[in-house]
């Protein structure tokens, strides 16, 4: 065994670590590493420091069946690089359990036994007036989604008064955040990505699809009802211009005459995925593209940081940068943050990921710079936030939807190849949603589905109906009338399907205009056995469940609702066409 001299973290020092824009957060670490060799042949292991300039702090051999205890005494480092052979290199943390063995193709791996412990406390979950602010970062959101984790254990999740901003990677963080998402999915995504981006470094300007790859591990179609969501307490952050002319001069354009925009009301999920998609538009993640804001204005969008780096909620949010910003002389990058590394990060490990065991390493830094900063700045900072708001009780949210209709909506809204970019005009003209049937219908009645609501309430009107491939949908106007050109905000978001609004309020929505997401369609049929439909009479009526209502249509003839039916049912996303293959009642 052969230990280096070198084994604390020296590669900025004083003077040169503060104009180099690392942060104050150092603090010193214990605990060993347990490697345990699973293979039937000696190995040997090389552990080293973990950032740019780190040096080799020892060489050993472990046995087959042993295992070696790395015991690298009190030193600045929370984790360590090893290299095991000549092939496998792995990034493994104080305190944790490893395991060498092979994969299936004789490859070898290093497998996690055991992660270290973390504190945990409830500090963050009660405090009123608290806001967090996150910078733009691209590759570097993996050192952010460290922060985040960090403040997860400390109850901020739980908090119904935070409010959180962020602009690009930055947006991304906060909102997964505060979803209370597990980040380790999420950055174990990420790392695929970057590793396919190593082997075909090409890949570079694909990170929108990276990014929306990411997404599909939290974000579901009943996402967009937690309460932080609801309650508008998260702002995402995207430049934005309505000048025509698309994504050409784009960039340049956004920088000239572009404005700050933020986004905080969203009324499906695919709503919050596109605006994080808008948020980190900047080039290596796709080029501008179109946009309908809340007051239904089209708007060109792109990244945030064009406009505000580092978006603040207030004089007192804290803040959070991913790399060194000392040579930041202008300010770009925003005002000098809270919480940063504490070592030298560059800022263009944002444009391409460095290597996997240093993208691990960034998570973990993340993870402990923020520990260190609430240890040693939360109390001050605390004390200078206003406190006068009224209590609140605690989010408790359970997604009503676990539908995965979002993404299709998102593919359609929003260029992800280039191809399409380039050609952004056409691909909106030639993305709207599918009309899959359409025609006159009667909206016979509706009846809620719970125990105290089963009176069928009576509605009685015909309207044009439209099924598309993402929602289904009636208006009053243009009865008769091809009505291809229906837009999504001609209708009433649909948050009063799950069950959101009083009766009266959804017996007005029937009676005039409306829209239900097909994910939250749970089956459709005909009724066989309704009481009202005479054999004498040619009409047909059928029925649609949806999560917390059954709606009731009346179509011209057995012929007609057999259609709709049929059609429905080949719409609905699998998991809900299989409920209504149900019998029919």
């Amino acid at each position: 065994e052969q230990w280096s001299s070198g084994h604390a973290m020296g590669c900025t020092q004083g003077n040169v670590r503060k104009h180099a824009g690392v942060k104050d957060l150092r603090r010193t670490y214990q605990g060993s590493v347990s490697v345990r060799n699973d293979l039937e042949e000696t190995i040997r292991i090389r552990f080293a420091e973990p950032n740019l300039l780190g040096s080799t702090l020892l060489n050993t051999q472990v046995a087959p069946g042993d295992t070696f205890e790395f015991q690298p005494g009190e030193t600045w480092n929370f984790d360590f690089h090893t290299t095991i052979g000549d092939k496998l290199r792995a990034h493994v943390l104080r305190g944790a359990s490893y395991a060498v063995s092979k994969t299936e193709d004789g490859a070898m791996k290093m497998q996690t036994l055991s992660r270290p412990e973390r504190n945990r406390s409830d500090k963050l979950s009660k405090v009123k007036g608290l806001s967090f602010s996150f910078s733009a970062s691209g590759w570097l959101v993996i050192y952010q989604l460290g922060t985040a984790e960090c403040l997860q254990n400390h109850g901020i999740a739980k908090n119904p008064y935070v409010r959180v901003s962020g602009a690009s990677g930055g947006a991304f963080t906060a909102a997964l955040m505060m979803y209370d998402a597990d980040l380790r999915k999420v950055v174990d995504v990420l790392l695929g990505s970057a590793g396919r981006l190593h082997r075909s470094p090409e890949k570079a300007f694909l990170l929108r699809n990276f990014v929306l790859q990411a997404m599909q591990e939290v974000i579901r179609d009943g996402s967009y009802q937690h309460p932080f969501f609801e309650s508008q307490r998260c702002e995402i952050v995207v430049s934005s211009t309505s000048s025509p002319g698309g994504h050409r001069g784009g960039f340049a354009k956004m920088v000239l005459s572009g404005k700050e925009h933020r986004l905080k009301h969203f009324t499906s999920s695919a709503d919050i995925a596109v605006a994080l998609l808008a948020s980190a538009t900047c080039g290596i993640s796709g080029l501008p593209f179109k946009f309908r804001d809340e007051e239904g204005q089209e708007q060109t969008v792109a990244d945030g940081a064009f406009k505000n780096f580092l978006p603040r909620i207030d004089d007192q949010s804290i803040t959070v940068k991913p790399f060194s910003d000392g040579i930041d002389v202008f300010s770009f990058t925003g005002q000098r943050s809270d919480v940063g590394p504490s070592e030298y990060v560059p800022m263009s490990f944002g444009v391409f990921p460095p290597p996997l065991t240093l993208l691990e390493h960034l998570y973990e830094l993340g993870y402990q710079d923020m520990e260190t900063w609430l240890q040693n700045h939360l109390d001050e900072r605390l004390s200078a936030l206003k406190n006068d708001q009224e209590d609140l009780p605690e989010p408790d949210f359970k997604c009503p939807n676990d539908g995965m209709l979002w993404h299709k909506e998102v593919l359609q809204r929003v260029p992800v190849k280039w191809a399409d970019m380039l050609h952004s005009k056409n691909f909106l003209a030639t993305n709207e949603p599918k009309i899959l049937n359409e025609g006159t219908l009667e909206i016979r009645a509706f009846r809620p589905l719970h125990p105290d609501a089963s009176r069928l309430v009576e509605i009685a009107v015909k309207r044009w109906v439209v099924l598309t491939e993402l929602d289904f949908q009636w208006r009053e106007k243009d009865i008769g009338e091809n009505t291809s050109e229906t837009t999504k905000e001609e209708a009433p978001n649909s948050e009063w399907i799950s069950g959101l609004a009083a009766a009266a309020e959804l017996k007005t929505l029937l009676r005039s205009k409306g829209r239900i997401h097909l994910s939250w369609i749970q089956r459709a049929f005909v009724d066989d056995k309704c009481n009202k439909c005479s054999v004498d009479m040619p009409e047909r009526h059928f029925v649609i469940n949806t999560v917390n209502y059954s709606l009731i249509f009346a179509a011209i003839n057995a012929e007609e609702a057999n259609k709709w039916v049929s059609a429905l049912k080949q719409a609905l996303p699998e998991e809900t066409a299989a409920a209504s293959l149900m019998d029919k009642e």
